[in-house]
């Protein structure tokens, strides 16, 4: 899908300490009610330690989107979604920003409170990195009734190994709780791909290779330093069609 984006000029009013010319990235989920017309007519940041003006700035930008609506039994429908944005802050020496918001797609939700995998012992004693992706199908209740593997690099060839971090990374998975997309007020299925990195601090850096390649017909670009869950398909049929900085 393509990527959409808006521009706004801002006050430098929130703290990225001494200003000076440079660009910062930052991906957010984005809380968000789409109406039956495709606008988004609420968004709520899902962000911690980010300052008020930046936070009202970037849900206004995703205010400004417009979907193709979803539909059910063949009329438009509500839609309630977590909006993933790229944002990106331009910072100027004369105390503004420029604030761009990409559009990367929208999915059920992770719940706030989650324990990551555990680093294998044995891994941990081989100074063994890896990242691993799991597709998680989860279900109307938020719970992932299925999980499987997707791909899986390491900086060492270790079968062995291979098999610890997969398991690992599945069995936790497994036991996450994921907020639903709504239609129309009603919950419906969906499946994510979830990215987990695995690395130590000051290990040595080696070759990586491919353990499980994925699928050559469904390749994702997958944030690992961010473990960003990305949706597989689309459950609600929600399509971006606007951003509202043309026409």
């Amino acid at each position: 899908m393509k990527r959409q984006h808006l521009l706004v000029l801002i006050p430098l009013v929130f703290c990225f300490g001494q200003v000076q010319a440079e660009r910062r990235e930052f991906t957010y989920g984005v809380a968000a009610e789409i109406d039956t017309s495709g606008h988004v007519v609420s968004a709520d940041l899902k962000a911690t330690n980010v300052d008020d003006a930046f936070a009202q700035t970037v849900e206004g930008l995703v205010k400004q989107w417009q979907f193709h609506p979803a539909m059910a039994s063949g009329a438009p429908a509500t839609v309630s979604t977590t909006l993933t944005a790229r944002v990106i802050v331009d910072i100027d020496a004369g105390h503004s920003a420029k604030v761009t918001a990409h559009y990367l797609g929208h999915d059920a939700s992770l719940a706030r409170l989650r324990s990551p995998p555990g680093y294998p012992q044995a891994a941990m004693r081989s100074k063994a990195s890896a990242e691993v992706a799991v597709i998680a199908t989860v279900n109307v209740e938020g719970k992932p009734v299925k999980v499987e593997l997707y791909s899986l690099m390491m900086n060492i060839d270790d079968a062995r190994l291979s098999k610890r971090f997969a398991a690992e990374s599945m069995s936790t998975i497994g036991t996450w709780q994921f907020q639903p997309e709504l239609v129309n007020g009603k919950p419906v299925t969906s499946r994510v791909i979830v990215p987990i990195k695995f690395s130590i601090k000051d290990g040595p850096v080696r070759d990586w290779k491919w353990i499980v390649k994925p699928p050559p017909e469904s390749e994702f670009a997958l944030d690992f330093d961010r473990q960003q869950p990305v949706a597989l398909g689309n459950a609600t049929g929600l399509e971006l069609t606007s951003d509202g900085s043309q026409g």
